[in-house]
């Protein structure tokens, strides 16, 4: 029995839904998604039903995207063709993060590739020290994680309208049009009643003359408002439940730049 027979490889959850739960890699073929047949199953946001695809062969892992929706990440790079995974590399599927484990697979071969790497180079396994305000740009690790931070102390709840996401977005707009329609009705009983109000006689009622399907349209106004505001209420809450998802899954499947140890 060879090595790797004897300590399989694995894939460990390390963020994200198993949390600390870990799949073992069988020989041949196998599939990473939301299906229940699917060796790996991940019912996690940002993960497709057939997400993307193992191969075992030997001292061999192969990992391929198959056509998910939110792409597969390895190392915090967008996978765009098959790739021999490594042990400790990193795996990103939708908002779960996992990582390969097999100390007796194959070692990735140590190399120092010089690209565009936006700030100082240092080649080796040297410490290099910068001052640390040249790292951060307004919120922003130019050099480490890269995590950008949004500073808005005019943010306010009708910014969903235009920023939001989903269908959330939609109930949003659809409650703050009813709330709009019905203060005008009600304001246009309140003018009339100025307008009008010295010709009215001991008889006349204002407040219920005027109907609008049957039922006076203070009424009717004053429940519109209501009623809009109570729901755009909650579609502004579900539009931006539905933005800070989109905004995880974007943050988290970013390519990461790498830190000295």
């Amino acid at each position: 029995m060879s090595g790797d027979s004897a300590s399989p490889p694995r894939l460990i959850v390390t963020h994200g839904r198993p949390a600390g739960g870990a799949f073992d890699i069988p020989d041949g073929y196998c599939e990473i998604g939301k299906l229940p047949s699917s060796r790996v199953r991940l019912d996690e946001d940002g993960v497709s039903r057939r997400h993307a695809s193992l191969t075992r062969a030997g001292n061999r892992i192969v990992v391929d995207d198959l056509g998910s929706t939110n792409g597969t990440y390895v190392n915090g790079r967008r996978l765009h063709s098959a790739l021999t995974l490594h042990d400790g590399d990193r795996l990103r599927i939708g908002v779960v993060e996992l990582r390969v484990s097999w100390p007796q697979g194959p070692r990735r071969t140590a190399s120092y590739g010089f690209h565009d790497v936006h700030g100082p180079v240092n080649a080796g396994s040297g410490q290099q020290y910068v001052a640390g305000r040249d790292q951060f740009l307004a919120g922003r690790d130019s050099y480490g994680d890269d995590r950008r931070v949004f500073v808005n102390s005019h943010y306010d709840e009708t910014d969903e309208i235009f920023q939001g996401r989903g269908f959330g977005r939609f109930l949003a707009i659809l409650g703050y049009l009813i709330a709009i329609t019905g203060f005008v009705l009600f304001g246009y009983v309140i003018v009339s009643l100025m307008v009008h109000g010295p010709d009215l006689g001991p008889e006349d009622n204002p407040f219920a003359d005027k109907k609008l399907f049957g039922a006076p349209v203070l009424a009717v106004g004053f429940g519109a408002f209501l009623f809009g505001a109570a729901l755009g209420a909650i579609g502004t809450g579900m539009s931006r439940a539905a933005r800070k998802r989109a905004e995880e899954i974007e943050y988290l499947n970013r390519i990461r730049r790498p830190r000295q140890p």
